[in-house]
């Protein structure tokens, strides 16, 4: 009996040590990547991500030699695992600042790695009368005789997020895309949209029906104006050498160099002469 026993806890063991030596090979050329939706630079993130920052992310990883390892996340439990520190990890692009490196302790590569052109609020042209009185985007959303449409079951950032959970029936959640919120608001089913301003003059190059449709950006300020830059950053459990090479593949891929003062990590793994 006992040497049943024995024998089984040998097996066991040569298992673990089996299991062990292979997930620490693949995490060589494995990295994880958080991912949550955040149309629509990325969508779909539970299913099938897909999305200008899915897609270099995708690109990044195949030049440096890394598979992908899609990580669910939120915005709020990704900040928390960056500032930990303990977890392995990248991100699709985070907000630049040095308090986020000094004191929250992540890492940031040195180059752009997307730009976020600014919000657009959509119009129809008959319905301007109806927004004349407002100054920002907060006055929108608590007007209880306007109705918006957002993408359903996706968050919009904790700004926007707060809104929509707070008073629910102020907003349709009915739209599946980016495209539907503009036709919605073209058709009049809803008071507004909010949609990227990149997509919305791309869509609007190609669809002349949706000129009359008006952005009041102009008008009333939203919580994302202007252009933002997102960086790589990745928590301080990813090893320097790996970090080396996300970095040489986006040199290599010709991401633009970031304004920012961030270091290099190329330079730290290349032995001294």
């Amino acid at each position: 009996m006992q040497q049943r026993i024995g024998i089984k806890l040998r097996i066991l063991l040569s298992l673990i040590a089996l299991v062990s030596s292979v997930s620490s090979a693949a995490s060589e050329d494995t990295i994880a990547v958080t991912i949550y939706d955040f149309p629509p630079d990325i969508i779909n993130s539970k299913t099938k991500p897909a999305g200008p920052l899915t897609d270099k992310m995708k690109q990044i990883m195949k030049s440096a030699g890394l598979s992908i390892q899609w990580l669910q996340s939120s915005l709020a439990e990704e900040s928390v695992m960056l500032s930990g520190g303990s977890r392995p990890f990248c991100t699709t692009g985070r907000i630049y600042s040095n308090m986020r490196v000094v004191k929250d302790n992540w890492i940031f590569l040195p180059y752009t790695l997307h730009t976020l052109a600014g919000d657009a609020l959509l119009v129809h042209h008959k319905n301007l009368n109806k927004f004349a009185r407002f100054n920002h985007i907060t006055e929108v959303f608590e007007a209880d005789t306007l109705t918006g449409v957002f993408i359903s079951d996706v968050s919009y950032g904790s700004n926007i997020d707060s809104y929509l959970n707070k008073t629910p029936e102020r907003f349709d959640r009915s739209a599946s895309s980016t495209d539907q919120i503009i036709a919605m608001v073209s058709n009049r089913r809803a008071d507004y949209g909010i949609v990227s301003a990149e997509y919305w003059r791309d869509s609007l190059r190609k669809n002349q029906h949706y000129d009359q449709l008006v952005d009041l950006a102009d008008q009333i300020s939203l919580f994302k104006n202007g252009n933002v830059n997102l960086h790589l950053a990745c928590s301080r459990a990813v090893p320097s050498t790996i970090l080396a090479r996300i970095e040489a593949a986006m040199q290599q891929l010709g991401f633009p160099k970031s304004p920012e003062k961030i270091q290099s990590y190329i330079t730290q793994t290349i032995p001294p002469k």
